[in-house]
């Protein structure tokens, strides 16, 4: 029963052990994109096309996003510094999510159209991550 603290697949997000955790910076940078107004989905029910409550870092040429936060939790603004470590905000289930989940991506591009980078894989602690897998910093 590792995706509820009380029930199997429940349409509440309360629910889900992941929801409300605290979200921390993995990377130092600044951050260029930020949305968190998002509402919440109903686990299992209809799915927004959205990318939901997020933030993006830039690193160099590396575009750190970050997705799914809780609604109206994100605490870093617009071209804020960040250094790791940081709070950012709460785990939450807006846009395209079905459950409480968090997702990570990072991508190379050597313009402001990251969006059509190039995907890198992530490493933390030198263990590539695996899903459903927690990984202590």
């Amino acid at each position: 029963m590792w995706f509820c603290k009380r029930k199997i697949l429940s349409s509440s997000n309360e629910d889900y052990n992941i929801y409300g955790e605290r979200v921390y910076s993995p990377v130092e940078g600044e951050v260029v994109e930020v949305i968190l107004n998002e509402d919440d989905n109903i686990p299992y029910g209809k799915l927004p096309n959205k990318s939901g409550n997020q933030i993006t870092i830039k690193n160099g040429n590396y575009y750190i996003s970050l997705y799914h936060f809780k609604k109206d939790t994100i605490v870093v603004n617009l071209g804020q510094k960040l250094k790791v470590g940081d709070y950012l905000g709460q785990v939450g289930n807006s846009g395209y999510s079905s459950r409480p989940h968090f997702h990570i991506q990072v991508v190379y591009s050597e313009d402001n159209n990251y969006w059509l980078g190039k995907g890198i894989p992530i490493i933390f602690n030198n263990r590539y991550p695996v899903k459903n897998c927690l990984i202590n910093a």
